[in-house]
């Protein structure tokens, strides 16, 4: 009896322990204690989010509270940081927490020389100062000065400066500017001065403010030169609705007159009338060539009015017709352009079928020559009607019809679609099918010509993973303080499979992975892929403005995937963008100046072997890392493949934990290869002293 009420008793003790914090936690507020001259304000804006937090659990607050911890360490700005919570008070099993973070600053500033030589070009010698807390705000500033040696000599050397400091942020308001400059002895044409400044977030009353500046002076060929200003407000409250305003000018001293170009941008949006709203727009775009700015051969005026949510019965109509005029050009170009695009939506009414969308497009373009002799008079519609026969599927059919009066040339377009998402692996993984049955009829002049066909399609994308600084709190040897740890990985892959055309397939992935972390010996990995199968070259249209990897199909131009798994930078062939990637390959070796090689696959890597060498007591700790980098440039006919081998000594200093100093001794495989063959071959090698990691 006596055991079975001690037995009782402790599991009531239990119980209440873990009871006494079931329920929810709302955060309440942030506590900082900062020791150096980091502000309040700059970690605010690293780890509160500023909207509710609220945790279903103990476990899921203390999990939040322990991100928020790596995202401070992370930045290796602090020699110590902490962040922890405190229960205040409980209503009702809703807990009241409070956020504290602890920090002291490291020293974020650092200035040393940059010694770079490579066997094609000789030397680079410059000075680097680096700061990543700027006033305390984590703001970044990087100044650069460099002499690189042209024709062996510094007699004709090419003198580049570099001042960039982004990341400010005052309030609501984020700052960014640059300085730069270049002086080439042997291309004179190509020296300039540059000036950038950016600000956005500058609020007056309701509107925000956002401007820009932008000027650009060549000395050696004026006619590059460039001055541009930017202003912007959006959001001014304005009766029932809001004003935006844009303005642009852009002037260059040799162009007659010299304010070649001015846009405007003016809208009256978010209009309330009953449960609708109205928005109207004017864009304009103005070349001043002509005495008027409104006959030059690029202008144009586009006014656009738009209305949303109408309520007819159980309908939601939303219609937006926009109407361009590209007045009267000159002489040498004379041409008038007019064009009405308009696009009705219609929202139904839920019934059997859910989720059901109307919408159609109109399109009418007429353009004539000044002399009307050739002329151009089209119509085109593009209708689509989108509905959920199941759930989580989107179905659609789509019409559309494209008409030239002056050509005789009709097309009808009548395809049905259907689309479906599948997540797998808690959200990391996600599959897209899509099931195309297209129909086309074409008559041009008395020739009457009907094709159909059939696509599969899919795009599936898989990402997930971090990777931390470790703490040397988390180890056993405190010389491991500055190793990382983790893996992140991003896959996507697409196909489009149809009768009329080859199968094509496109991938772009990467992974980045550091596996081991307790223990002194650190191996990395890097790998970025792109493929592609078909004929018609990688699937990029560069020019878009949102995303550079718009895929477009060559069966729907309407129609397009898009993939944003890395930078374009990072694989950047085309302008010699191999330098991020490999150490002993050099920039300007014709290989890689002349645009790298044509290929339907492309397959980079980096291969680190970091090995903790010497820990120095209260000073820093230094490491050796062989390495060995590639990039294979994949194609029909052959492989070419570019490596490089080498090895770097890192030490990084306990009182500036945020810069590695990275020395680096990097070969050309081949050509070392070779070397150490007999072979009578010019070795081609590269001698780098900075800072930073390499990825």
């Amino acid at each position: 009896m006596f055991s079975k009420k001690i037995i009782a008793a402790l599991v009531l003790i239990v119980i209440c322990v873990f009871g006494l914090y079931a329920g929810t936690y709302t955060v309440i507020g942030y506590k900082y204690t900062v020791l150096g001259k980091t502000t309040e304000q700059a970690i605010d804006y690293l780890v509160n989010p500023h909207t509710e937090e609220k945790f279903d659990s103990l476990e899921a607050l203390e999990a939040a509270v322990k991100r928020k911890g790596t995202a401070l360490w992370n930045t290796n700005l602090f020699n110590v940081s902490s962040v922890n919570y405190s229960i205040t008070s409980s209503v009702d099993e809703d807990y009241s927490v409070t956020i504290e973070v602890y920090v002291e600053d490291a020293d974020s500033t650092i200035i040393f020389p940059y010694p770079k030589y490579d066997s094609n070009n000789g030397f680079v010698f410059g000075i680097r100062f680096k700061e990543k807390n700027l006033f305390g705000l984590m703001a970044t500033m990087d100044i650069s000065i460099d002499g690189v040696q042209q024709e062996k000599s510094f007699k004709y050397g090419d003198y580049k400066f570099s001042i960039p400091i982004s990341g400010i942020k005052i309030n609501d308001l984020k700052l960014s500017a640059e300085l730069s400059g270049d002086i080439d002895l042997l291309n004179t044409e190509t020296s300039f001065l540059k000036l950038v400044l950016d600000e956005t977030g500058w609020k007056i009353g309701t509107a925000e403010i956002t401007t820009s500046l932008n000027l650009l002076y060549y000395y050696g060929d004026k006619t590059k030169s460039a001055y541009v200003f930017k202003i912007a407000e959006k959001g001014l409250q304005a009766g029932p609705g809001k004003v935006n305003v844009g303005f642009e000018i852009d002037y260059k001293p040799t162009a007659k007159p010299v304010i070649n170009k001015w846009a405007l941008d003016v809208g009256y949006v978010d209009m309330a009338l009953g449960s609708a709203k109205l928005s109207a727009t004017y864009n304009g775009l103005y070349y001043p060539i002509l005495p008027s700015p409104f006959v030059s051969s690029d202008s144009y005026h586009k006014f656009t009015f738009s209305v949303s949510d109408i309520k007819v019965g159980g309908f939601s109509v939303s219609e937006t017709p926009v109407f361009t005029f590209q007045p009267a050009q000159n002489s040498m170009i004379a041409s008038r352009f007019y064009s009405l695009d308009n696009t009705v939506t219609v929202a139904m009414p839920d019934g059997n079928i859910t989720g059901k969308k109307l919408s159609n497009n109109v399109y009418w373009e007429i353009y004539r020559t000044k002399t009307s002799v050739e002329k151009y008079n089209y119509v085109k519609t593009n209708s689509s009607f989108s509905f959920n026969m199941l759930d989580d599927y989107t179905d659609s059919v789509i019409f559309k019809t494209w008409r030239n009066d002056d050509k005789n040339l009709y097309r009808f377009d009548f395809d049905f679609r259907v689309e479906k998402s599948f997540g797998f692996l808690n959200g990391k993984l996600n599959v897209s099918p899509i099931v195309t049955l297209y129909n086309t009829f074409i008559r041009n002049e008395n020739k009457f010509k009907y094709s159909p066909y059939l696509e599969l399609a899919f795009s599936a994308g898989l990402a997930g993973g971090e990777i931390n600084r470790i703490d040397s709190g988390e180890d056993f040897f405190a010389f491991r303080d500055n190793f990382r740890h983790g893996i992140k990985y991003n896959l996507q892959l697409a196909g489009r499979f149809a009768f009329s055309f080859k199968p094509q397939l496109f991938l772009r992935g990467s992974i980045t992975a550091f596996p081991l972390k307790n223990a002194f010996f650190n191996p990395s990995i890097r790998l970025l892929a792109m493929a592609k199968s078909g004929d018609s070259g990688l699937w990029f249209d560069k020019t878009s403005s949102s995303d550079p990897y718009k895929l477009n199909s060559q069966a729907d131009s309407d129609y397009f995937y898009s993939y944003n798994s890395f930078t374009y930078n990072e694989f950047n062939f085309d302008k010699g963008g191999l330098g991020t990637l490999l150490r002993g390959i050099l920039d300007e070796s014709p290989a890689i100046s002349s645009g790298g090689f044509p290929a339907k696959a492309v397959i980079a890597g980096n291969v680190n072997l970091t090995t903790a060498l010497f820990n120095f007591e209260d000073m820093g700790h230094t490491y050796i890392n062989p390495f060995y980098d590639f990039v294979m440039f994949i194609d029909k006919s052959k492989v070419n493949y570019l490596h490089s081998v080498g090895v770097e000594g890192i030490a990084i200093l306990d009182s500036h934990p945020a810069y590695p100093f990275r020395f680096s001794l990097g070969f050309n495989a081949d050509t070392l290869f070779a070397k150490l063959r007999g072979e009578d071959v010019r070795l081609e090698y590269e001698i780098f002293l900075g800072i930073n990691w390499l990825y």
